[in-house]
């Protein structure tokens, strides 16, 4: 695209790499009794068939990753309950690990179920299990977002919030790894009880996303409030000094 004629004659088109996740929620919005926009969403929804069963096929739930695989979708449910605000994507599995991740977010969550994996496939667990309990390590991972680098005071929070190489994220210490906030935490629990702990991780996390951004708008807010009402006042002292 970059290298047509017509897009450099325009000079404020641009272009940019987008994930087919991407392209389907900005494409949830779309009427649903419109001719046009069922036949794209009925596409839409075959892509994304496609890219789960191709999942499926390089890291098939089989021989013990069927457990972490439910174990991550429950507490993707429990989060979407306690935080329906921030939408939070299904679970993407590699080799050793599988992830939840946050969607159109100013600071980026990561929740990432890590275990020790066979390294061919189906990349089966290794001593998933202790008893009727399952061993898994979480990393709670956070970072500012393209999408919240572009507001500069919410850039500039994030900048003295890792300055020091840790932060407190609603009681829980973070310390930083490059550009994330890192919490990192070993669990070998009963399946029901470690979905429960990983959740409640999750959910102090997403009520951290949640509350910086309000802060920061709130801080805004009153800052245009405090000049607006500095303005009025200054323009009735003018006016008074005229009459």
């Amino acid at each position: 695209m970059k290298s047509l004629d017509e897009f450099h004659e325009r000079n404020r088109d641009f272009a940019t790499r987008l994930s087919w996740a991407t392209v389907s929620k900005l494409l949830e919005s779309l009427s649903t009794t419109d001719v046009d926009a069922q036949f794209i969403s009925s596409g839409m929804s075959s892509i994304n068939k496609v890219i789960e069963d191709l999942e499926k096929r390089r890291f098939p739930n089989v021989g013990g990753r069927e457990y972490i695989n439910d174990t991550a979708f429950a507490v993707r449910e429990r989060l979407a309950q306690k935080c329906p605000q921030i939408r939070i994507g299904r679970p993407f599995p590699l080799e050793n690990s599988f992830t939840l991740s946050s969607w159109e977010t100013n600071i980026t969550l990561w929740l990432v179920l890590l275990f020790k994996a066979h390294t061919e496939p189906p990349y089966a667990p290794i001593d998933l299990f202790d008893g009727k309990k399952m061993r898994l390590t979480l990393q709670a991972k956070l970072k500012l977002s393209e999408k919240g680098s572009r507001n500069h005071q919410l850039k500039q929070r994030w900048t003295e919030l890792i300055a020091s190489g840790a932060a407190d994220v609603c009681g829980r210490w973070y310390e930083l790894e490059g550009k994330w906030l890192v919490l990192q935490q070993e669990f070998n629990e009963r399946q029901q009880d470690l979905i429960i702990r990983l959740s409640e991780i999750g959910e102090s996390a997403l009520r951290f996303v949640d509350t910086f951004t309000n802060e920061t708008t709130k801080g805004t807010v009153a800052v245009a409030s405090t000049a607006t009402r500095l303005n009025k006042d200054q323009k009735r002292s003018s006016n008074e000094h005229h009459l």
